[in-house]
């Protein structure tokens, strides 16, 4: 029960560094430095930015070591539970965070100015690859919202939230790749169900953090 409940603490805290990761590299740094339609050119935007260009491909990569962390986190806190679907959603994360990571070596291609159309290439590699991987993802959170039912001690709505994240990801982002004709409704789709994605993992790390792994831990 003691390893479960420090495994509870990383995997927690990991998952709410990460989030403050995201809202910067993601939320700020990432809107700052590309623009679909830009008035500077994408090389100039990069050179007027560029510290931020640097932090955000830093607070990407820490967002891959933690990930990382986290696949163990869970695998460790849930193999009681069932081992084999813990094992598989380990699996999925590790494999999604390797292509998280090949997507941010697009950006970090960026780096070296070569030129507008490159860089704009780069930029939609990052969003391809990046889309691959969270198809990914949503596999991983619905094994871990299965995982968390199983667990009995966490609160319902936790698990209903991450299965609706988990097959939001997956669909948002099979949607994107196969039927890019559809912008607007998948678009329509993110920003309908952003808040339930967004919740589906961080309410879940705020339990681990408070609750998880506890002897009398109580939905």
């Amino acid at each position: 029960m003691k390893n479960q409940r420090l495994a509870a603490q990383i995997t927690g805290w990991s998952l709410i560094l990460m989030t403050l990761l995201s809202g910067y590299a993601l939320g700020y740094a990432y809107q700052t430095v590309y623009q679909a339609e830009p008035i500077l050119s994408p090389g100039q935007l990069i050179r007027q930015h560029l510290g931020t260009y640097e932090l955000m491909i830093g607070a990407l990569g820490l967002i891959v070591l933690l990930d990382l962390i986290v696949s163990f986190g869970f695998y460790y806190f849930f193999q009681k539970d069932n081992q084999a679907i813990a094992l598989v959603a380990t699996g999925l994360r590790m494999v999604y965070s390797i292509v998280f990571a090949l997507a941010i070596y697009r950006l970090a291609q960026n780096l070296k100015l070569p030129g507008d159309g490159w860089i704009m290439e780069n930029f939609r590699l990052f969003q391809f690859t990046w889309s691959l991987g969270l198809i990914i993802f949503g596999v991983h959170l619905i094994l871990i919202g299965i995982l968390m039912k199983i667990h009995k001690k966490i609160p319902n709505v936790f698990w209903y939230l991450m299965l609706l994240a988990g097959f939001s990801y997956s669909l948002i982002h099979t949607l994107k790749i196969a039927l890019p004709q559809i912008q607007e409704v998948t678009q329509s789709m993110e920003t309908l169900l952003a808040a339930p994605m967004a919740l589906g993992e961080i309410l879940f790390a705020v339990w681990l953090v408070i609750k998880g792994g506890r002897v009398k831990a109580t939905p």
